[in-house]
């Protein structure tokens, strides 16, 4: 909420803010925790093994993922590289609220973003 305030006090009137969310990954409320694999090649051809594990608290609404992306070579890996992200998922109606509180108006939504874990939201200072 101190961010959005923030926004709209030095936001001129009708100006725009734009913010992208993710929604909630029921699953992973539901379960608490998962892990869930992928791989993928890169235009140079190397080929990279995807984990993702997953830990929820329903609670707070705060996620952990922990990726690690492991290049494979001949079968075997090789180097991997560790990104930790700690973030609260928010719904649609939660973010609606708080940008009404704030004293935005939402102007366009698109709740189709990022394979729909996410949506993309467009609010106006009134």
């Amino acid at each position: 909420m101190a961010i959005l305030q923030s926004c709209y006090r030095n936001m001129a009137a009708n100006g725009r803010l734009y913010l992208d969310f993710f929604q909630p990954y029921y699953k992973i409320i539901y379960q608490g925790t998962a892990t869930e694999y992928s791989r993928f090649r890169t235009p140079d051809g190397k080929t990279y093994v995807l984990t993702v594990e997953f830990n929820n608290d329903q609670y707070s609404q705060i996620q952990h993922w922990k990726v690690t992306f492991t290049r494979a070579e001949a079968g075997e890996q090789r180097e991997s590289v560790v990104v930790d992200l700690d973030f609260r998922s928010v719904f649609y109606s939660e973010c609606k609220l708080m940008l009404q509180v704030a004293g935005f108006r939402v102007v366009e939504f698109d709740l189709e973003y990022a394979e729909k874990r996410g949506f993309f939201v467009v609010a106006e200072r009134i």
